[in-house]
């Protein structure tokens, strides 16, 4: 289950793009929102009721989302835990959110069982029966849920901030409620509000994929037609006052970093001022050349992180900034965050800047239409903000409008700094500011003043439109046709990971997957940026225990100028010093904020038992004392090696054939960089499991317990592994044995998983 508390509309596809819906409504108010596609044998459904936590009221706070977690537990036709089983058992998943203005459940699974996921998605948002049983079972979860977040630091900050952003406003309250409202939730509050709010008129219906647009909608008029719709009554949701004066709030809590995060009143989804903010936020806060990193990161080197936003609901919104940062740095980022909010009125980018921002954009709503789950959550979102689930047309005619001139005076209206309210999270022990000193500081710049800079032989299956391809140099090609979206995904991994790593550098490959595109032979880190942006391209890196990958996402029509990006890049990386030395800073804060984490921190424990001295012993981030010493030459001799004397894989998967791409591929990938063999292959060291069972208890202050439960099992190469796989869907997930015992009977956790590694 997942509750989206900052769940900002981010609506559908342009028409130029293709995706127009068939929307009807039913004579009793249903909204009925279909948009039929036969590219994957799959089909997404979703109902979105418009109940979130800012319709409840006060006195049961949380009870929206105790109806997520309540849903699939059982109706007179489907029992407690078979609904899980039934959709699992087709092969699919079923979900559910909860935000502040809708609660949205969803199931994806195979459409040759479209009917079994139809049935059992209505019958329970129609007929479910809340148990009391096991109600009082669930509750117990939501409140353990509910606990694990006291000891989250970014929730607990997120938290403060809306507390201070919205005095009157529901919106204030977080979505998962509070310990003493949901405690006292009965069967009874359960279905006054089923009664009341899920009903016809208060519901969308949204499926995307491989059906027949009749013959699903005659199933639903079947299900839903005869349904009454009663009166639905008034929303309490209180307006909320115009804010005066400045508001700030300075905490401490158990963490490793300081938080500061600043926001201003904002607007609701009807206002026409929303593209021009979610433009300015992303200029602010998203990527390496984003106003905050370029400020706070590159230049100054002040902040571990950084972020910017506009969140528009229903209701107004926020549009908010902030940072992560080494305590002894706070009050210089509270002041360089001070200083950008006031420079945003006289914005100096330019036009390239502009642009790239506008393509990020627009280019997501076509990288979001690779599911058909993620087609079925922007047209329900749509539908639900707009009453148009196809608005995505006059948004991005918006966006594409906005000039210069609309930023500033956007910025000068919203960023005011008479209205911004400040949360500052410090880490327990470390003196926190005062407010008198922040609103010094609001009035006197001081000496943080900041000017960043801106720069912007084949072989084929047919049936699946698959081809692989043997290059030289102990290389593979695999090309695979979907045209559902004029979209490539690239990716190229090379064999070895974290099982190569020295044992005296571990951290090296996470450390390594951050760098890699921060400068080439020919291009420095803000190149790199511009031509990302300038493609409407994602690129990303991952380390794992056996491999390293580089990826990539393109339009179809920007892929060839790409793939030269994308080979530069994977090939010619100098990991410049300074971006070494930055992002080193940066992993070594993160492993000294583990223990922010409990799960992961108990994992690295597990691991370090587990494996002694192998790679494998230890998290992605590596240990201290060895990260301390990875070097850039240390980074380049590891790249080197893994490129010249490892086996490459590359992948080539969406609206593109063999034929166009193997050109591409002969031209760049036949580079002597690539699997010339002059280097000595990386080696691992043997491994050693423990001969008995061994137990380790740490001891720490917070509300949870992990506990993590391990066992030796097989390599990747035997043939055991597939049965392990299939253990592993047999105990974890909802409808897997631990879920249904630990959770779903004994409420003694609200997080079971298995891991099969």
């Amino acid at each position: 289950m997942e509750t989206r508390a900052v769940d900002a509309c981010r609506p559908g596809l342009p028409e130029s793009r293709g995706l127009q819906a068939d929307v009807r409504t039913l004579p009793n108010g249903l909204s009925v929102v279909l948009l039929e596609d036969h590219h994957a044998p799959v089909v997404a459904m979703q109902t979105w009721v418009r109940f979130g936590s800012a319709d409840e009221g006060p006195v049961v706070a949380g009870i929206a989302h105790v109806f997520e977690h309540m849903l699939f537990k059982g109706t007179e036709r489907f029992p407690n835990g078979e609904i899980a089983s039934l959709i699992e058992g087709a092969g699919g998943t079923v979900n559910a959110w909860t935000s502040y203005d809708e609660t949205v459940y969803h199931v994806t699974l195979s459409s040759r069982f479209w009917e079994t996921g139809f049935d059992v998605l209505s019958d329970a948002v129609l007929h479910s029966l809340f148990d009391a049983d096991e109600l009082a079972r669930e509750k117990e979860v939501v409140l353990e849920e509910l606990w694990r977040g006291k000891d989250n630091p970014d929730r607990e900050i997120s938290e403060r901030l809306f507390q201070l952003t919205f005095t009157e406003h529901p919106y204030r309250r977080p979505v998962i409620g509070f310990e003493e409202t949901v405690s006292k939730l009965s069967r009874e509050d359960m279905l006054r509000v089923f009664k009341t709010w899920y009903v016809p008129n208060n519901m969308i219906f949204v499926a995307v994929g491989d059906f027949d647009t009749p013959t699903l909608m005659q199933a639903v008029e079947a299900r839903f037609g005869a349904l009454p719709a009663p009166e639905l009554p008034t929303r309490p949701r209180s307006q909320e006052p115009l804010q005066s004066e400045p508001r700030i709030s300075a905490f401490t809590f158990q963490a490793e970093m300081a938080r500061i995060e600043f926001a201003f009143p904002g607007v609701a989804s009807s206002d026409p001022n929303v593209p021009a903010l979610d433009l300015l936020g992303d200029l602010m806060g998203n990527g390496y050349n984003s106003v905050l990193y370029t400020a706070l990161k590159r230049k100054r080197e002040i902040a571990h992180d950084v972020f910017a936003y506009s969140y528009t609901p229903l209701d107004r919104g926020m549009f908010s900034l902030g940072a992560s940062c080494l305590p002894e740095h706070a009050p210089e980022v509270i002041r360089a965050l001070l200083q950008q909010v006031r420079d945003t009125s006289s914005l100096a980018i330019s036009d390239a800047a502009l642009a790239a921002a506008k393509t990020r954009i627009i280019s997501g709503f076509v990288h979001a239409r690779e599911t058909y789950q993620g087609i079925a959550e922007q047209l329900g979102r749509c539908t639900l903000t707009y009453n148009d689930p196809n608005y995505g047309e006059r948004y991005v005619a918006a966006i594409s409008a906005i000039t210069l001139d609309d930023l500033r005076r956007i910025a000068a209206e919203f960023l005011d700094l008479q209205r911004a309210n400040i949360a500052v999270l410090m880490p327990e022990g470390v003196p926190l500011p005062d407010r008198e000193t922040v609103l010094a500081w609001m009035d006197k710049p001081g000496q943080t003043q900041v000017q960043p800079s801106y720069h912007y032989p084949i072989t084929t299956d047919t049936a699946a439109q698959l081809s692989v391809i043997e290059l030289s140099g102990n290389r593979k090609l695999i090309v695979q046709t979907d045209r559902k979206a004029p979209l490539v995904s690239v990716r190229a991994m090379l064999d070895g990971g974290q099982r190569v790593e020295p044992v005296d550098k571990a951290g090296l490959v996470r450390l390594l997957t951050t760098v890699w595109d921060r400068g080439t032979e020919t291009r420095s880190a803000s190149d790199i940026e511009h031509d990302i942006d300038r493609l409407g391209a994602t690129f990303g890196a991952i380390g794992d225990r056996d491999s390293l990958q580089m990826s990539a996402r393109f339009l179809k029509e920007t892929f060839a100028d790409g793939m030269e990006l994308f080979f530069d890049v994977l090939t010619h990386p100098t990991f410049p010093e300074h971006e070494v030395t930055r992002e080193q800073a940066d992993q070594l804060r993160e492993l000294d904020a583990l223990k922010e984490n409990r799960f992961a921190y108990a994992f690295q424990q597990f691991l370090a038992t587990m494996y002694g001295q192998h790679p494998y012993s230890h998290l992605s981030l590596g240990r201290r004392a060895d990260l301390e010493t990875v070097s850039r030459d240390d980074l380049m001799a590891f790249h080197q090696a893994l490129l010249q004397s490892h086996q490459t894989v590359f992948s080539v998967v969406g609206d593109i054939t063999v034929d166009e791409v193997l050109p591409l591929f002969r031209q760049q990938a036949e580079a002597p960089q690539l699997g010339n063999g002059h280097i000595a292959p990386l080696t691992t060291p043997a491994l050693s499991m423990p001969s008995e069972s061994i137990e380790q208890v740490f001891e720490m202050e917070g509300q949870q317990t992990h506990i993590v439960w391990g066992f030796p099992t097989v390599t990747l190469h035997d043939p055991n592994r597939y049965a392990l796989r299939l253990l592993d869907t047999i105990l974890g997930g909802m409808g897997g044995r631990l879920f249904t015992e630990l959770r779903d009977q004994k409420s003694l956790a609200y997080t079971v998983t298995t891991i099969d590694t």
